[in-house]
């Protein structure tokens, strides 16, 4: 963030402080969602430092399905956690990411029933596998972004 953009988010910050204060404890009745709602355009207008590119989220989603197989939402709720997000897109560019992944044999998908809905299960393949020490050992070469992605993931 440069130091416009921190002037610009310290004005917004000054004018929106007190509306923060308020929905921190809001009044009997009032949603919790409205404070979530703030906080999106927030985000939305001052996006935060931890957008990845494709090719950075494809790096950390493989590391996380090695880790333990997901479906879609699964992942995306674990990358909300860690607050990354694939830069300029929405949370559903995910899905789009795993099946470009998919359709070149990185990854597996299996359709199981769960209690409510249909998922389709990620695994990694032997190409996903190979794929991700490829990049895991040119990240571990340029040092901190796979520490980043080591404390976060």
């Amino acid at each position: 963030m440069n130091d416009a953009e921190k002037l610009k988010l310290e004005a917004l910050l000054k004018q929106v402080g007190p509306l923060v204060n308020k929905l921190a404890d809001p009044p009997a009745g009032q949603p919790d969602r409205v404070r979530a709602a703030f906080e999106r355009v927030l985000n939305e207008e001052f996006p935060l430092p931890k957008e990845l590119s494709e090719k950075q989220m494809e790096a950390l989603l493989l590391r996380l399905i090695a880790e333990q197989p997901a479906d879609g939402f699964e992942l995306i709720s674990k990358l909300n956690q860690g607050l990354f997000r694939l830069a300029g897109q929405g949370e559903g560019a995910i899905y789009g990411l795993l099946a470009t992944m998919e359709s070149s044999g990185l990854l597996q998908g299996e359709w199981r029933e769960s209690s409510t809905r249909m998922l389709k299960m990620y695994r990694l393949t032997d190409a996903g596998g190979l794929r991700l020490a490829e990049k895991s050992a040119i990240q571990a070469e340029t040092g901190a972004w796979a520490e980043m992605l080591l404390k976060k993931a």
